[in-house]
């Protein structure tokens, strides 16, 4: 539980330290802590992008990514192949205005 409870509060500690930080970088934070803190016994990864895209949606964007390119990049993360930074830098890429009346 103290794995869930600190991956929860990596954004909050973000913004507290960085006011400056993204939407993107915030969202990252989110992906980057589910998926290298292997708070659950299963499903680290498709939790860490569910979440990055949930904040996303909660905060006006969508994450526009192909399915394979979304599965290598988290998978990336879990490995330590790509860090927070890279990761926020590809949510910024994969991110758009979430249009409410076409959905």
């Amino acid at each position: 539980m103290g794995a869930v409870e600190s991956t929860l509060a990596r954004p909050q500690n973000v913004l507290a330290y960085e006011p400056e930080s993204t939407i993107y970088e915030l969202g990252a934070s989110y992906g980057y802590g589910f998926a290298r803190n292997h708070c659950f016994s299963d499903g680290n990864k498709r939790v860490a992008l569910v979440c990055i895209d949930v904040f996303l949606l909660a905060n006006g964007y969508e994450l526009e990514a192909e399915e394979a390119e979304a599965v290598s990049v988290i998978r990336s993360v879990a490995a330590g192949k790509m860090s927070e930074d890279e990761l926020s830098a590809w949510v910024e890429l994969r991110a758009v205005v979430f249009d409410s009346e076409q959905a």
